[in-house]
């Protein structure tokens, strides 16, 4: 079986929808950006910082190659990652991709303001993250197989809808 890769913004709910899809499914479950931080032994900040946001990019389509040959796996991919034309071209060739839509306000409201972890968003603001967001959008909507909005849902109905769709998917 392919994996299953989820992506979106910030605050989507990758983490904690993947986790519960995984469990559901019976399949193991990878946050992408952990096994990052876990493998260099540097935060995603350290990496933006010393590499830059094409350093890390770099760094994230290589761990994006490991994972898409985790078969079952459920991955939870960086908010960022459609931002890389071979990894968006990655993610489509290497397995199914659910997009977790949300819009900036629930997004930051779900973060409650931690912005540890989130380079691109330090000292962000409704406004910013609005703007960084319809930046994406497309490109997340271009890489999904299947959208799944999470505005007004918790982590347990998304979850419903996705494992729904796997178990239909042929």
């Amino acid at each position: 079986m392919r994996p299953l890769f989820l992506i979106g913004f910030m605050g989507a709910g990758k983490t904690t929808v993947g986790r519960i899809v995984a469990d559901r499914l019976g399949r193991p479950f990878t946050d992408l950006d952990r096994w990052i931080e876990e493998s260099t032994e540097r935060s995603i900040d350290e990496l933006f910082e010393q590499r830059g946001e094409d350093g890390f990019r770099d760094i994230e389509r290589r761990a994006l190659e490991v994972s898409a040959h985790l078969p079952d796996a459920v991955i939870a991919c960086g908010g960022g990652i459609v931002t890389d034309e071979d990894s968006r071209r990655l993610l489509e060739e290497s397995g199914d991709v659910v997009y977790l839509a949300v819009n900036a306000e629930e997004a930051l409201a779900r973060v409650g303001g931690e912005y540890t972890g989130r380079p691109l968003l330090s000292g962000a603001d409704p406004v910013g993250a609005a703007a960084l967001l319809q930046l994406r959008e497309l490109l997340y909507e271009e890489a999904a197989d299947f959208t799944v909005d999470t505005v007004g849902h918790g982590p347990q109905s998304v979850a419903d809808r996705i494992v729904e769709w796997v178990v239909m998917e042929p």
